[in-house]
């Protein structure tokens, strides 16, 4: 069961008009639904798990559950990509707006850096929620193919922000997009396996490691007076 903050924090968009009874019911409903096939993929394993239990965790009937959803797949990737099931789109936007990205000063991949650092907050907020969404994806090949389409939302996410943000052509944009991404999937990965090290760190840590892969690498001076080699007689 969820918490009522997590599940206004569920929501993809704010609404300026609250909504009625009905309309808070069903997205009540539809989170429950959620974290309880969260919860039974992390334990069980994806293919495992039956609609049946599903709808048994969540204290509603099989029929009810076919209301909402078309089948155990559209929980983790109706909508937004699988990635914003565990960090709502509202969250994306929210971290785009306080990144401070413009600054002569940086450089393009620090602004990409930076604007990972403002996301941060949103994804530590729900550690628990992504160890429990890794471990269903991880129990299954077909979903980890799905997981493909999360990562690309992403790519996009930074892309498009940089983009509006620093005079960058769309290329450049498009490889500062996908390297954002696979910095951020790899510090988070690290992050889970070992969260006594804060996830900003492992940010700073995997950009380090970067920067080091992608310096120049100095040629190899050949002394002048080194000594001939000695013929053979």
């Amino acid at each position: 069961m969820v918490t009522e903050s997590e599940r206004l924090d569920g929501q993809t968009a704010l609404s300026v008009k609250p909504p009625g009874t009905r309309e808070r019911r069903r997205r009540e409903l539809e989170l429950d639904l959620r974290e309880s096939a969260l919860q039974l993929f992390a334990e069980r394993g994806y293919d495992d798990t039956s609609v049946h239990e599903i709808a048994e965790r969540a204290g509603v009937s099989r029929r009810t559950f076919f209301r909402y959803f078309k089948s155990k797949e559209d929980l983790l990737f109706s909508g937004d990509p699988g990635f914003t099931l565990i960090v709502p789109r509202a969250e994306f936007e929210r971290a785009a707006e306080q990144a401070d990205l413009g600054g002569a000063d940086l450089s393009d991949l620090t602004a990409v850096g930076a604007l990972l650092e403002s996301y941060v907050p949103a994804l530590e907020a729900r550690r628990e929620r992504l160890i429990a969404f890794r471990a269903a994806v991880a129990s299954s090949a077909a979903l980890r193919g799905r997981t493909l389409d999360s990562y690309a939302f992403v790519e996009r996410w930074i892309q498009a922000t940089v983009q509006s943000a620093r005079p960058v052509d769309p290329s450049t944009a498009a490889v500062l997009g996908r390297l954002g991404a696979a910095m951020l999937n790899l510090a988070t990965e690290r992050w889970v396996a070992d969260p006594s090290v804060t996830l900003v760190s492992r940010i700073h840590e995997v950009f380090h490691e970067i920067e080091l892969a992608a310096a120049p690498v100095e040629p190899v001076r050949v002394s002048k007076t080194a000594p001939e080699p000695r013929r053979r007689r």
